[in-house]
Formats: structure tokens, sequence, C-alpha cells
């Protein structure tokens, strides 16, 4: 009796045990994805998807139909256990996957999509800002904008919210971005006294913070670059009397990693209000806002070099291609003069720039801006909050913008 028990406990685990083999190889057979690299992109840029089975779901030209969150495209089929895919225009966050029996077989993690624009040389007009700023910086994929209130873009969702406001709040600071925080420097503060400080947007802590102050006189309009791990500020304003600023040669060095300034060589002649710094190649150029023309600096050898022209235009955005092999400008000039032209910059064989209008005003946005604030985030330029010429007065604009040279 007890063998006979036996006997049928073994016959059952033997059903059992092929009845899950059985099921574990219909499972196996399944398409799979194991990997989808790299895990962010944008528009245009190839993700590959790593798996198993891709070439049973392939149609005859290779292609097997992936679904981003937003939106379905054809991926070519490199081999059953990879594919390739570029990403969609608003693919959106979410998983990549493919359909097998009417179902979804998924990535094991969501795919992060970085937005931005669908083509080259184009504008989107985004949520315009809910007040009138004056300043702008950003972090690695956030925009910080605000006088008294401030507020923060989210570029994923388009969308504004409030933010803390830095400790000192202040007019025609300087600003940049350095290892994903934001930081703003000098300006002049509520009571007109200009500043020399420096404050940092720390985006994991979503609080400010003060830096060492510039040894220097406060001023405002400076110049401000980055080059190997070091802010550069150049020129500015401390005395809006006429004759009276001192610091417009000035060129200043500051090191986020230890929080220190270094005193460089001065420019030739002065860069005051509406001056800006242009990175193409290794150099960085400087318009100043009077007939002393373009400040050429060579970061390598703290040199300067002085173009007799006034090529590029004042109080516009300036930005650069991801390589720095071009320059770009939006809008500028002065009143009665605005335009809202993009502008292309080159360095010839001789070391002259030279430059030609690239492209129009977008439709419905800024026919002439100047003194926009810009920031640039995955080599595309975020820019508006500027002043609009209309009948001979300049009136600030909450219009916000993304261009894509």
């Amino acid at each position: 009796m007890k063998m006979r028990l036996c006997l049928l406990c073994f016959i059952s685990w033997l059903v059992l045990l092929e009845t899950s083999c059985s099921k574990s190889s219909v499972e196996e057979s399944d398409p799979f994805i194991t990997d989808v690299s790299p895990i962010t992109a944008g528009n245009g840029e190839t993700i590959t998807i790593r798996g198993k089975g891709f070439a049973s779901l392939a149609d005859s030209a290779g292609c097997v139909k992936i679904n981003f969150r937003n939106k379905q495209v054809c991926a070519i089929v490199l081999s059953d256990t990879l594919a390739e895919v570029q990403v969609p225009f608003e693919a959106g966050d979410g998983y990549v996957c493919v359909m097998y029996k009417n179902k979804q077989i998924c990535s094991p993690q969501p795919f992060n999509y970085i937005p931005g624009n669908p083509g080259s040389n184009s504008y989107m007009r985004l949520a315009d800002c809910p007040g009138l700023p004056s300043a702008l910086t950003a972090t690695d994929n956030a925009i910080l904008a605000g006088f008294i209130n401030w507020w923060k873009y989210d570029i994923s969702s388009n969308s504004w919210s409030a933010m803390p406001a830095p400790p000192e709040v202040v007019i025609y600071p300087s600003s940049f971005t350095y290892n994903g925080n934001a930081y703003l420097f000098g300006g002049t503060n509520r009571a007109g006294v200009f500043q020399n400080k420096l404050q940092c947007y720390n985006a994991a802590s979503n609080n400010w913070s003060l830096k060492a102050a510039l040894p220097g006189s406060g001023r405002k309009y400076a110049a401000v670059f980055v080059w190997n791990d070091k802010i550069y500020i150049a020129g500015g304003r401390n005395s809006d009397s006429y004759g009276g600023n001192t610091v417009a040669k000035e060129l200043w060095q500051y090191d986020p990693v230890t929080d220190q300034w270094l005193r460089k060589t001065d420019l030739p002649f002065g860069a005051e209000e509406g001056c800006y710094a242009v990175h193409i190649g290794n150099k960085f150029y400087i318009p100043t806002t009077s007939m002393y023309g373009t400040h050429e600096y060579d970061p390598t050898t703290d040199t300067w070099r002085f173009f007799n022209d006034n090529f590029f235009i004042p109080n516009a955005v300036p930005y650069s291609d991801k390589n720095f092999a071009l320059g770009y400008t939006i809008g500028g000039g002065s009143m009665g003069q605005a335009t809202g032209i993009v502008r292309r910059y080159a360095i010839n064989y001789l070391g002259i720039p030279i430059g030609e209008d690239y492209a129009q005003a977008p439709v419905g946005g800024y026919l002439n801006i100047m003194k926009a604030f810009g920031a640039v985030i995955n080599n595309e330029l975020y820019y508006g909050m500027g002043y609009n010429l209309s009948g001979g007065v300049a009136v600030q604009s909450t219009q916000f913008w993304r261009y894509r040279y």
C-alpha cells in the first residue's frame, strides 16, 4: 500500500514537472526586452533595444513596431536580439514596448525623453512666464526666473511653478550653470546698490546659498562664460554716472571647486551694458556697446585680441552649437533698431569673424527683441521675457521660446 502511494506521488511529480517545463519553454519563446540604451535621449537620437524574438516580429522590410508613451514608430531589426530606433518628436517618458499576441512586452526600465524642437532651425513657443523677471538662470534641466517672486520652468511638463527666491533679489545680474547648479552674480538690488555677491541654487536641495563674493566692487551687465571648470566675469558697470564706471575692463576668474576669485588680464577696451560672450572654437568673443568693436579672449593664454568693428549686435541672446564651431545670437539692438532675427557666426582663416542672417523671427513671436534672457539646455536655446519695441516704446513681454539651431 505504501509503495502504491509512493508510486502515485512520483507520477504526479513527473506530470507537474512536465507541465512546468512545458510552460517555461513557452514563456521563453515569447519576445522580451532586456535593455534600452541610452535610457535618456531626445528627438532624432538613436537608441538600441536589446532582448530576444525581434526577428519573428519584423515585417518584410525588417521593421518592428515600437511603442513609446505617445508615439509608435518603426525600429530596424539588426538581429533577433538587437534593434535600433530613432526617438520620435514628443515621444514622452515611459516604457518602450513591442506588441505580441495583443499584449505589450516592455522594457524593464522607463525611458526618459528629453523634450526638444522637431527639426533644426525651428522655434517652439512654450508656456509664458507667470511674471516679468529681472533675472534668469538654469540648472541642467530647468529654467529659473524671477525678481521678488521666482518660478521654475519644468522642461518635461512645459509648466512653471513657484520656487524660493535667492537671498538677494537683483536686477541685471550675470548667470551661469555649473555642475548642475544655477548661479547669479552681481546686479543691483531694490535699493539700486551694485552687488558683488555670488548666489548659488542647488537643484537637489531646492535651496539658495551665498558663495565667496567677488573681491572687487559690485557690478551689473557683466558678460559671463565657462571654460575648463572655471567661470569668467568680464566687464560690466558699477556706476550709472557718465564717466563714473571703473570696472568695464576687468576680467575675473572664479573657481567653483575652491570658491576663490582670481583677477585676469584686462580687456583692451571696456564692455558694459548689452555685452555678452559668444563661444566659437576655443575662444570667446565679447562685443562692446560703443565704437570699440569686439574683443577676442583666449583663455588658454589669458590674452586678448581686438577687432575694430561692431560686428556683434548688442543686447542679443548668445549661444553656440554643441561643438562650439559656430556661434549664434537672437535679437538684439538698441531703442528704435532692435531686431528679432537669428545671426550665425564663424571665424575665417584670417581669424576674423564672419556672419549671416540665419533665420527670421518666429511667426507670432518676437518680431524684435532686446535685453532678453536666455539659457542653453540639451543644445537648445530657451529664451524670452525681453523687450519688444512698439511705437518707439520698449515693453517687456512674458513670452518664452525654444530655438534649435
